[in-house]
């Protein structure tokens, strides 16, 4: 098999696929975050935005944060 054909064979073999319904990024609205942030688990849902990858994290503020116990590693990957 030559660099070619095998450079073909692996084209076709991944080829493009569609992004499935669960990991699409523009989650609906029932998933977005609607209950206030009080709670760790609360504040990471609101980062992520129902995006269950986590590619455009939201950054929350830095007052909130600080009400949150345990909350350090959201304060430090803050930019």
């Amino acid at each position: 098999m030559t660099t070619l054909s095998a450079a073909l064979l692996l084209l076709f073999a991944c080829g493009v696929r569609e992004i499935p319904e669960h990991l699409k990024p523009d989650a609906p609205p029932s998933t977005v975050m609607s209950v206030p942030v009080v709670d760790l688990p609360t504040a990471l849902a609101a980062t992520l935005n129902g995006d269950p990858l986590a590619r455009r994290p939201s950054v929350l503020n830095d007052a909130l944060l600080a009400t949150i116990p345990d909350a350090e590693p959201l304060r430090a990957s803050a930019p």
